[in-house]
């Protein structure tokens, strides 16, 4: 069974322990706006049937209008505003987590001036118990073997890159939280994306995207994607080369002109050298002559069979000045009508 019991509802003011032009932490009383109902539920036993009951009973309170030294206007409960609390619009909380937020910088700050931290953290000297690194910011990937530096920057998390060799991962993990402190992350990120882009690393470890060891042909390959297509650069003896043709078409790509770039390239992709004793001239044990060849826009050209190796290297020689004066088609046409 159920019984209820209500409180009426006289005129406000009567009720309150509150008055107009009072001040209340940071707050200023104006008026009552309006009055909120709260019902209470509270169990007993009828001591004539001993059955559990249900006393309801509603209890009003006020909802005033308050001004904030700042200069806004908030409403708050006379429940909240009789609690000991400092009262405010809000702004009061606001200053006191920026204030906090500042110390915490400074201290951090101090801590990397004087050498005693490592600037693996902004707000706490040790990694997380999770952390197998020791450093926080930066973990070991199993999948990709390799280190992952991050941080976290205005509740996002962003990545850092990933990284061979473990100090480097430290190093730019390191830079990222000076960055914070300093105050100029948002420049200090766009920066090293446009550097991570164009290319950056060592040889020892490669490091460089878009740049990587073939183990096969003992060469750097480089390569780049565009429009969601792997674009293939070539293969080069020295790392310095392969990282230096990867900048120029990031520069191209960020200039807006990469296909004509690309076009431009693959057309004077393979450099004209001078022929060197054996270089596209080779013995063949079942025809037994000389065989020569060339390569000529990424097609093997046969240039025939020779029973003397100066003959054959001189063919090469002609095919090579045929491709630097750029009549190559014309010179081969002629060359295969002789023969």
């Amino acid at each position: 069974m159920k019984s209820s019991g209500t409180i009426t509802n006289s005129d406000p003011m009567s009720r309150s322990h509150l008055k107009p032009g009072q001040k209340v932490g940071l707050l200023t009383l104006n008026r009552i706006v309006g009055v909120k109902t709260k019902e209470r539920r509270r169990k007993y036993k009828s001591r004539r049937s001993a059955e559990t009951k249900i006393h309801i009973s509603k209890e009003f309170i006020n909802v005033w209008e308050c001004k904030c030294e700042c200069g806004n206007t908030c409403t708050r409960t006379e429940y909240t505003l009789l609690q000991d609390n400092i009262h405010s619009c809000g702004c009061y909380r606001r200053s006191v987590c920026t204030i906090n937020a500042a110390k915490a910088y400074k201290a951090k700050a101090k801590l990397l001036e004087s050498g005693n931290g490592r600037g693996t953290s902004l707000l706490s000297k040790k990694p997380p118990v999770n952390n197998s690194s020791g450093i926080q910011g930066v973990v070991w990937h199993k999948k990709s073997k390799k280190w992952r530096a991050y941080i976290n920057h205005k509740r996002k998390h962003i990545e850092l890159g990933s990284y061979e060799r473990f100090k480097d991962a430290v190093a730019v993990r390191e830079e990222a939280v000076a960055a914070v402190i300093a105050g100029n992350f948002e420049e200090w990120y766009a920066e090293f994306q446009k550097n991570k882009r164009l290319g950056g690393g060592s040889k020892e470890g490669g490091g460089v995207r878009g740049v990587a060891w073939i183990k096969k042909t003992k060469k750097w390959e480089a390569n780049i994607q565009y429009k969601g297509k792997k674009k293939y650069l070539g293969t080069f003896e020295g790392f310095d080369d392969a990282v230096s043709v990867r900048k120029k078409a990031v520069e191209a790509q960020i200039a807006g002109n990469f296909e004509e770039w690309y076009a431009e390239y693959q057309k004077n992709r393979k450099p004209v050298k001078e022929v060197s004793v054996g270089r596209g001239v080779w013995w063949s044990a079942k025809t037994k002559e000389w065989r020569t060849y060339i390569y000529h826009k990424i097609k093997r050209v046969e240039l025939g069979g020779y029973e003397n190796f100066d003959d054959a290297v001189s063919v090469m020689q002609r095919a090579l000045e045929a491709i630097k004066a750029g009549n190559f088609e014309e010179w081969i046409t002629e060359f295969r009508e002789k023969e």
